[in-house]
């Protein structure tokens, strides 16, 4: 087994051992569901922003989503960039409760206005319901910039793990169906392929938080039949990328998803994409939940707020 030299995790990563890691039941959607919810004692404290606002987003069959809107601290005057932001959770757990922490950090570090939806979850909503509603929710917010007081010329989609998958096949469909301009992927320790064969999957199927077994079951959980794990909606990996908007992709090294984000930045760079690749190689999946018990999960938050702020700024913008 990989150790990470960093003292705290590695005992951090000894612990969760001992008491079974997120996912020792995969197949109990009620064990996994309770399981993510218990990330948050590990989480930091909830920073201050300077609002949180509760919003509701239609949906084309005509749900309606609920939805929290960060206004960053010392945000000021002036409408902000904005980036919506899919939770993880392997499309089939993760609430606004859970992500209230993540989200507030990365507001600030970003220096942005983050949406962040409940999309629907599978089993109950399989594919492609919660990539429809993130669809949703990147149209609605760049539909109402002006009222949220956001710049809809700086509009960034994100997400971790899970909803680091629904962040791109939401940026491959947008590019399909005509929808808004993204001017940013952000995608942390994203799942970018229905495949478990990768070296990364081989060497931290066990031990490092999330399982091998565990992705696996969220996969079955997610798609309806065998045949949506073609689609590049729900496996980017396989899509044509040319057109997509410049991403960037935090890879954690002690991950069974490592491969799966170094091989998305690979594609996209071979399709012409800006690809920015940040790996953090002594760190587990789900460390965007952990900066509360080891300090150096704090780096998923810096570098995620750095790679919004060097996008989103007006600096960056061509001259109107």
């Amino acid at each position: 087994m990989s150790l990470p030299p960093d003292p705290l995790m590695q005992a951090f990563l000894a612990r969760a051992r001992a008491a079974g890691t997120l996912d020792t039941d995969p197949d109990s959607l009620e064990r996994a569901r309770a399981a993510a919810e218990s990330l948050r004692r590990w989480q930091a404290a909830p920073e201050a922003v300077d609002a949180v606002e509760t919003l509701a987003i239609p949906t084309a069959d005509g749900a309606t989503l609920t939805a929290r809107l960060y206004r960053p601290a010392n945000s000021g005057a002036g409408p902000l960039p904005l980036a919506v932001f899919a939770h993880g959770g392997g499309w089939t757990r993760g609430t606004l409760d859970l992500y209230d922490a993540p989200a507030r950090a990365l507001a600030n570090a970003g220096r942005c206005l983050l949406l962040v939806p409940a999309y629907r979850l599978a089993p109950e909503h399989r594919f492609p319901t919660p990539l429809l509603d993130i669809v949703a929710a990147a149209e609605w917010a760049s539909a109402h910039a002006d009222a949220l007081g956001a710049d809809p010329a700086r509009l960034a989609l994100a997400g971790d793990s899970a909803g680091g998958n629904l962040a791109a096949a939401a940026c491959l469909w947008l590019r399909d169906h005509s929808g808004p301009a993204i001017r940013r992927q952000l995608l942390i320790y994203p799942a970018t392929d229905c495949r478990f064969d990768t070296e990364s999957y081989a060497r931290y199927a066990d031990g490092y938080l999330l399982t091998r077994d565990a992705m696996r079951a969220c996969w079955r959980m997610y798609l309806p039949d065998d045949d949506s794990a073609a689609s590049p909606y729900a496996s980017p990996l396989r899509g044509k990328l040319r057109g997509l908007p410049a991403a960037a992709i935090i890879v954690a090294g002690l991950d069974p998803l490592r491969d799966d984000g170094l091989n998305y930045a690979a594609a996209l760079a071979a399709a012409g994409v800006p690809a920015e690749t940040i790996l953090l190689p002594d760190l587990p999946h789900a460390s965007l939940h952990l900066d509360g018990a080891v300090p150096a999960a704090r780096a998923v938050i810096d570098h995620a707020g750095q790679a919004l702020r060097q996008a989103l700024t007006l600096s960056d913008q061509e001259p109107s």
